[in-house]
């Protein structure tokens, strides 16, 4: 009777051991996912950001050819053209 017992308190005692792990595993997997979907979500913002100041930097620049495009012709000859962000296909 003692032994059986004793059998029961350890049974009883891994039992409760082994639900507690499996709740701390729970509560770990539920962090680690709550910290990857906030890592993924920094990164996505981080690369909009950068994303948004290229297009930003691209459109300044193109501004910036454009006006020296306008404010510098070259004069050849009789004709005057123009320099151009995109060159003209020869005919």
């Amino acid at each position: 009777m003692r032994m059986f017992s004793l059998l029961a308190l350890v049974t009883f005692g891994l039992a409760a051991c082994s639900e507690q792990t499996e709740d701390s595993a729970e509560e770990a997997v539920t962090a680690a996912a709550a910290d990857a979907a906030a890592n993924a979500q920094k990164v996505l913002d981080k690369g909009a950001d950068a994303a948004g100041k290229a297009a930003e930097d691209l459109s300044e620049e193109a501004a910036r050819d454009g006006a020296d495009a306008d404010s510098n012709p070259t004069v050849t000859g009789t004709t005057t053209t123009y320099a151009t962000a995109t060159p003209t296909p020869a005919q």
